[in-house]
């Protein structure tokens, strides 16, 4: 699969989604670092996926997100990660959640009213480790939503580990990208991002 266009989305979307967004929610976080999750920086390096990296169970997929329910997709390897006794168990790739209480926004800027449903779309890169999260536009107040990446099959140089990676998003209309609120989890396998909206995402230095 050759490596995707970043699209862009509307920022009068991502205005009108105030309207329906809870008042008392935080708005831009901080990164564990304390660097600033907004503010756009010049291009950072996307890490790219190893020549050895498995082949995934898809490369683009649908769910339902449900308003207030907790909603979770998976994606993994065909691969299985045997451990001592030989067994083994699919590896992650991704991990979207959406909180219970996360309000979902269409891209009209409308709030999903509480067991209505929206069809959400993951498109994965084959050559990148970055995903498509649509449709673009789709915002979340109160709660944020939370994007886990697993850097298993991650190219990255000698001397760079997790702790040096964050997921960066590429902003409308800019060629400036925003480091996102982002966590290191699974003992150093993964990363986990806070996310306000959905489009374009990547592992990035």
């Amino acid at each position: 699969m050759t490596r995707r266009t970043f699209r862009r989305i509307g920022l009068a979307l991502l205005g009108a989604a105030v309207a329906c967004a809870d008042p008392g929610a935080p708005g831009g976080a901080a990164l564990t670092d304390g660097t600033p999750s907004m503010g756009g920086t010049s291009a950072p390096v996307v890490v790219a996926m190893t020549d050895t990296a498995p082949q995934l169970e898809t490369y683009a997929a649908a769910f339902w997100a449900v308003q207030g329910q907790r909603t979770t997709f998976r994606l993994h390897y065909l691969a299985p990660e045997q451990d001592s006794a030989g067994d083994g168990e699919l590896q992650k790739h991704l991990v979207v959640t959406i909180p219970a209480f996360t309000q979902i926004v269409r891209p009209d800027g409308t709030c999903l009213s509480e067991g209505d449903s929206l069809s959400i779309s993951v498109t994965v890169d084959g050559s990148d480790l970055a995903v498509e999260l649509g449709p673009d536009g789709t915002a979340f107040t109160g709660d944020p939503l939370h994007l886990s990446l697993w850097l298993d099959y991650a190219d990255l140089r000698p001397g760079l580990d997790a702790q040096s990676l964050r997921i960066w998003y590429r902003p409308p209309d800019s060629d400036d990208w925003e480091p996102q609120p982002t966590r290191v989890i699974a003992a150093g396998k993964a990363l986990l991002a806070d996310l306000r909206h959905f489009s374009n995402y990547a592992v990035a230095y």
